[in-house]
């Protein structure tokens, strides 16, 4: 199940996945080789994330009355049952880190000079 957000400093809404059930939703390739074989560091594919955003663009944002989307022969990791969506640390967060921890913006801060 999924609905469309914004992201930050992008034009135009994208999917994002509000539950999942059969698949894995955030499959971890951290160590998997790149197409140059070098390992990769930091990947966690969103695939939950990724399939709604497929869904999306057939589904429309509008009138095309599309309510639901059968997406067949997906590389996603199957299990049984539900899966959380995983979330992480306030702290590890890209956005989040564009606040201090009383939530103020650093952009607030002397000595920073960023044109808002």
């Amino acid at each position: 199940m999924g609905d469309s957000r914004t992201q930050p400093l992008r034009l135009g809404c994208v999917g994002i996945a509000l539950g999942c059930a059969g698949i894995e939703p955030v499959e971890d390739i951290r160590g998997r080789k790149d197409l140059f074989g070098k390992p990769l560091l930091i990947t966690r594919r969103a695939t939950a994330d990724n399939l709604v955003s497929a869904a999306q663009i057939i589904m429309g944002e509008a009138d095309e009355s599309t309510p639901a989307v059968l997406i067949r022969d997906a590389p996603a990791v199957f299990i049984d049952g539900s899966a959380d969506i995983p979330q992480i640390p306030r702290e590890e967060c890209l956005y989040f880190a564009c606040f201090d921890r009383t939530g103020n913006r650093i952009f607030n801060k002397p000595g920073i000079n960023v044109k808002q």
